[in-house]
């Protein structure tokens, strides 16, 4: 427990940071862009025509959905959901190469503490954080959901809609474990995570892009898409299973490589 509440404390500072930067940005897009972007519809609507539709698309704007507060919000996902996935690769890289980024790891190995038990406390840490920061957006997009009066199919399937950020998180927090313990050096835990974030975003606006389905299965941030839960009013199957996959395999490697890898010297 001493590891799980020492990873806990060095964690909250980012909890703080990530909370309080994701919040605001969905703030400024739902309670400011929004309403000024209804009250000047038609100079938005016009806009918008001048840019190809390939390019809107890519960015996640549905033009024939962006004017509605349901298809608002999915538009925010694609950019509040970038934010939670970098969040969720910063903690885990955090969490499991702290030893490694400070050259002593032999230190915390060679204590009466079992290797499974100190990656187990890592990453119950990492869930902790993740699960308080959702209840604070869930908190968030429940409020903005009933001030805006939102239809029935948002308020209907609004708690797969809160669990889509939960689920891609998970995704990316067992990629960043995976990289933390297989990389050699983990030289900047905001570089790495950033570059990661930024890739899935190039694929999934690739996938909005070409359609080719394919491109979902690699693209995490596709998997639990909203659009796709007010469509047909629950998550795709296919990528549910694809998800859960990547998850255990990178949390499963990342356990195996952290019990068994030699110390290097230092």
């Amino acid at each position: 427990m001493n590891i799980y509440f020492f990873e806990l404390k060095h964690l909250l500072k980012s909890l703080l940071v990530w909370t309080v930067t994701i919040a605001a940005v969905l703030l400024l897009l739902l309670k400011g862009f929004y309403p000024a972007m209804m009250e000047s519809r038609p100079q938005m609507e016009a806009l918008f025509a001048n840019y190809p539709p390939d390019v809107l698309r890519a960015i996640g704007m549905d033009i024939d959905k962006i004017f509605s507060f349901d298809g608002f919000y999915v538009f925010t996902f694609t950019y509040v959901g970038l934010l939670a996935a970098i969040m969720a690769v910063s903690l885990s890289l955090q969490a499991f190469s702290r030893e490694k980024r400070g050259k002593c790891t032999d230190f915390i190995l060679t204590k009466p503490v079992r290797r499974n038990e100190v990656f187990i406390a890592k990453s119950l840490a990492c869930l902790t954080v993740i699960a308080i920061f959702n209840i604070v957006y869930s908190v968030l997009v429940g409020v903005s959901v009933i001030a805006e009066t939102a239809s029935a199919s948002l308020s209907e399937h609004l708690l797969l809609l809160l669990l889509a950020p939960f689920l891609t998180q998970l995704v990316f927090l067992s990629l960043g474990a995976a990289y933390a313990v297989w990389a050699k050096k983990v030289r900047s835990v905001s570089g790495t995570a950033t570059a990661l974030g930024f890739a899935a975003l190039l694929l999934s606006g690739l996938v909005e892009v070409f359609a080719y389905d394919w491109l979902n299965y690699i693209a995490p941030l596709q998997y639990f898409n909203p659009a796709f839960i007010l469509d047909s009013g629950g998550f795709e199957p296919k990528l549910v299973v694809t998800a859960a996959l990547i998850f255990s395999a990178g949390l499963v490697s990342a356990y195996i490589r952290y019990c068994r890898e030699d110390v290097a010297a230092v």
